[in-house]
């Protein structure tokens, strides 16, 4: 939610946890790895011979996937770096990097050549360096090299990895990261361990990489983290060594920060890296509390429990920026590499980000909002006010993907824009809607549906128009997303738009969540939106086996938005879900016990003595506990 790149990234729409937009040709620069004008390789072309390659060969400028719906945000692939970092959206959807050079027409055969020229003798000759710059510029220039090529290339890497510099490092596994495909070369078993000497290599000149490089290390890692590509903790070839790697690049970053020796574009992709390495890329419909109201109040912070000063730990240390850290508590996958860092962290990288504000590019700025709001990070108010009127001036220049990231970096977080600021955003909004992709549609329909924002009529009616547009091109999550946007706005969109994405939630309904589908029911409730049987059967078919497996919030919205569009499912599955709830009556809040009896009853559904029983038992612990903490 769902959530691209990093240090170099790509920027993560909701989800999100995808790309990110070019973000001009002064920051997508030909010869920075980093793509945010980073330290190029050692023995690249002179500037001179650099500019005239810009010029003749200009850069890809290609949007980035957004967080999804039901990922919390954004799409699953992530997107290369880019120049002011970006996230690339937690979920569903891989962008392009937007600072690639494609390959002109004419000189693929001749890269054929030469590269076939070079088996397989001179690869075992060739100096760290130059294969370090070799596979940083074909993962620059899109180039996917004969199979046999990158299998030699990567052996005669392994061979020379002793003799690795950090630059070296740093570029080879930037170019490994932003063509993870090429792994496929090394076999599964080749892949992880090649990652793993890499880190391992890393780990160790850890003090000798400069900032840049260091950024670009971090990013690699959590790109590599957000694709799959490295294998999971306790497996045969585990990943601990590249975990080890992360955490302690994670704190030398915090003390370059600290020491003032990372730039706006480091920082952007520091935090962009942390948010895909130890947050989830979730869509948000799972997160999604039910449309009666509910709030889950028993978050907790990994680091401490969250109280309304915020984080409990050295507020001094902390700084005026941020004002609390809360777990988020999302279920996506991949599962974290590293454990979320303190507010200790937080505070030494926003800090020195706090003060070049002003210079971030609006990529850069949805980046680290967007990061903040993956991670649970929650600034204080007024240093978000700041930030969004600093946006002011540049909202036009925003593309799709920065506006959608933006709004929903803030619905992550909880902050409230003012009105005046929703509706430069809307105006902004309508003039590029043409080039919203699916994913940007629903991250903006759900992240201002979240933030009770509803669009201008009129601009609505253009987004529902244009999500009925691409709905087949939506994903499960996405259409999730939508459906929950639109009713959290109060919104009753018209009958045919109603039947497109009714039929849509019933195509996509095995490839969802039972939290997200439990969102979805909630919508439909709220938008008075009775379910067609065929659909309902299928719903009922498809949940029944899951009911002992659903959390308490899933069964409680499920039995409410049942009642709600009088939908009494047949007795077999009835007795399934009593039975389920009873053996979790002991997990549910007072909100889930007030929404599972409100359905029971109003459908007419008789309990057992012994369901009666549980549920008063746990009725009467959660009012003798909510008056406690009132005392």
């Amino acid at each position: 939610g769902s959530m691209v790149g990093g240090v170099m990234g790509a920027s993560e729409h909701a989800g999100g946890y995808s790309g990110v937009e070019d973000m001009g040709a002064s920051m997508a620069t030909a010869e920075s790895p980093l793509g945010l004008g980073a330290t190029q390789p050692a023995g690249t072309p002179s500037s001179a011979g650099q500019e005239a390659a810009r010029s003749a060969v200009p850069a890809a400028s290609t949007a980035a996937a957004a967080p999804t719906a039901a990922g919390g945000g954004t799409n699953a692939a992530g997107s290369a770096p880019t120049a002011a970092g970006g996230i690339d959206g937690a979920a569903p959807h891989a962008g392009g990097s937007p600072v690639d050079i494609p390959v002109p027409p004419g000189a693929v055969k001749l890269l054929d050549t030469l590269l076939m020229s070079m088996q397989p003798g001179l690869l075992t000759m060739c100096a760290p360096r130059q294969l370090a710059n070799m596979l940083w510029a074909l993962s620059k220039l899109q180039y996917r090299p004969f199979p046999s090529w990158l299998f030699k290339c990567l052996a005669a890497c392994q061979r020379r990895l002793p003799l690795f510099e950090a630059q070296h490092l740093a570029n080879v596994l930037y170019a490994l990261a932003l063509r993870p495909e090429w792994l496929e070369s090394a076999g599964r078993g080749g892949r992880h361990q090649l990652l793993e000497r890499l880190c391992n290599a890393s780990s160790k000149r850890l003090p000798d990489f400069k900032p840049r490089e260091l950024a670009m290390l971090l990013w690699a890692i959590g790109q590599l983290h957000s694709v799959g590509s490295l294998a999971p903790i306790g497996s045969h070839h585990g990943n601990r060594v590249v975990q080890a790697t992360a955490e302690a690049a994670t704190d030398a970053a915090a003390r370059a920060a600290q020491a003032g020796l990372l730039g706006s574009q480091e920082l952007c992709n520091v935090l962009w890296a942390v948010a895909k390495l130890s947050g989830r890329s979730t869509p948000p419909a799972a997160n999604t509390a039910a449309f009666q109201g509910q709030r889950d109040s028993s978050s907790s912070s990994r680091n401490g429990s969250t109280q309304a000063g915020g984080l409990n730990g050295d507020r001094h240390n902390a700084g005026p920026v941020l004002a609390a850290v809360v777990e988020q508590n999302w279920s996506g996958r991949p599962a974290p590499l590293i454990a979320r860092p303190q507010r200790a962290w937080f505070a030494s990288i926003l800090a020195p980000l706090h003060a070049q504000l002003p210079s971030l590019q609006p990529v850069g700025l949805a980046t680290v909002l967007l990061s903040l709001g993956q991670l649970g990070v929650r600034p204080h108010r007024y240093w978000l006010r700041r930030v969004l009127s600093s946006t002011q001036h540049f909202l036009p220049m925003c593309g799709p993907g920065e506006l959608s990231n933006i709004v929903l970096a803030l619905a992550y977080m909880g902050f409230v824009p003012d009105w005046a600021w929703t509706a430069r955003w809307c105006r902004v909004a309508a003039l590029k809607l043409p080039a919203f992709r699916s994913q940007e549609l629903a991250n903006s329909v759900w992240a201002l549906g979240r933030l009770r924002r509803p669009l201008p009529g009129p601009l609505l009616t253009r987004f529902l128009v244009a999500s009925a547009a691409q709905s087949d091109a939506f994903a499960a999550s996405e259409t999730a997303q939508i459906l929950i946007g639109v009713a959290k706005m109060g919104y009753r969109p018209d009958q045919s738009w109603l039947l497109l994405f009714t039929a849509a939630f019933y195509r996509q309904l095995p490839c969802m969540s039972t939290a997200t589908i439990a969102s979805v029911c909630a919508s439909f409730a709220a938008l008075g939106q009775r379910m067609p049987p065929i659909l309902l059967k299928r719903l009922l078919h498809h949940l029944e086996p899951k009911l002992p497996n659903m959390s308490p919030r899933s069964l409680a919205t499920i039995m409410h938005s049942f009642g709600m569009l009088a939908h009494r499912p047949p007795a077999p599955w009835i007795k399934s879900y009593l039975a389920a709830t009873s053996r979790k009556m002991h997990s549910f809040l007072a909100g889930d016990l007030a929404s599972c009896l409100w359905g029971v009853a109003i459908l007419g559904i008789r309990p057992g003595s012994s369901w009666m029983q549980n549920f008063v038992q746990r009725a009467t612990f959660t009012l003798l506990q909510q008056q406690q903490q009132q005392q």
